[in-house]
């Protein structure tokens, strides 16, 4: 049977079935499965149309649909990995992971830590903002740090390897270092290190994401009950004053 009207009950909604032209053109161009009269679209409507397509026509009419997207100019991807996003990811997996008793979670979270602490740790031991194409760049922020951190934390928590606590307690000592204002307390979004700023921002609220201040504070809190690290404890209470 024609495959236009099939096609149209599937992939295309009832709403604005009429007026999405540019997609009715291209079922048109579409010549190795149906015929170019595009009229046959409206058979779709009828409430008592109706045809059983088999794995075999899905995969043909995806295909034929496929090879004519194929001739656009492709959208870019935003295909960047972003170390403070990821540190959440691992953290979220980590504390999933323990929940519900799932190893996949547990491992994909390792994976990621292994990721990022080959391709964004540096030498000195500090961290760059984000990895592409293979390569590393961005002096890191706050939020990488704590992040991070945090992540390594959770996972320490779910598998009990020591080197992620490790890892935590020193990017966190490297925050204390390049990021605490020691007049005002709480952290600056940018290293001490880098590029030298008419103001450097200092971020308390949470939004979308939580901020660098709240997760730092947690982060020392905790890395002061598990190390016995008074002064991070310190650090965490001039935070909330």
């Amino acid at each position: 049977p024609d495959k236009k009207p099939f096609f149209a009950a599937t992939y295309i909604p009832k709403e604005g079935r009429y007026n999405m032209m540019g997609l009715i053109d291209l079922i048109g161009r579409v010549q190795d499965l149906w015929e170019h009269d595009r009229g046959l679209i409206i058979l779709a409507e009828k409430d008592d149309y109706s045809f059983s397509g088999d794995d075999d026509t899905y995969a043909r009419i995806r295909m034929a649909l496929f090879k004519e997207r194929e001739k656009r100019i492709h959208p870019l991807k935003d295909t960047k990995i972003l170390t403070d996003w990821n540190g959440l990811m691992i953290a979220a997996l980590s504390k999933a992971a323990r929940a519900l008793g799932n190893t996949e979670y547990r491992d994909a979270a390792e994976q990621t830590a292994r990721f990022l602490l080959n391709a964004v740790e540096q030498n000195d031991g500090s961290l760059l903002h984000r990895h592409k194409d293979g390569g590393a760049g961005i002096t890191g922020h706050l939020d990488d740090y704590v992040f991070l951190a945090w992540g390594l934390l959770e996972l320490y928590e779910s598998t009990y390897n020591s080197l992620y606590l490790q890892k935590a307690v020193m990017f966190t000592r490297y925050a204390l270092n390049h990021f605490w204002d020691d007049e005002e307390y709480g952290f600056y979004f940018t290293s001490d290190l880098g590029e030298k700023l008419i103001l450097r921002e200092k971020d308390i609220y949470d939004g979308a994401i939580p901020s660098g201040n709240s997760v730092a504070m947690y982060v020392l809190l905790k890395l002061s009950r598990l190390t016995g690290d008074t002064d991070m404890e310190i650090h965490a209470e001039n935070i909330g004053r």
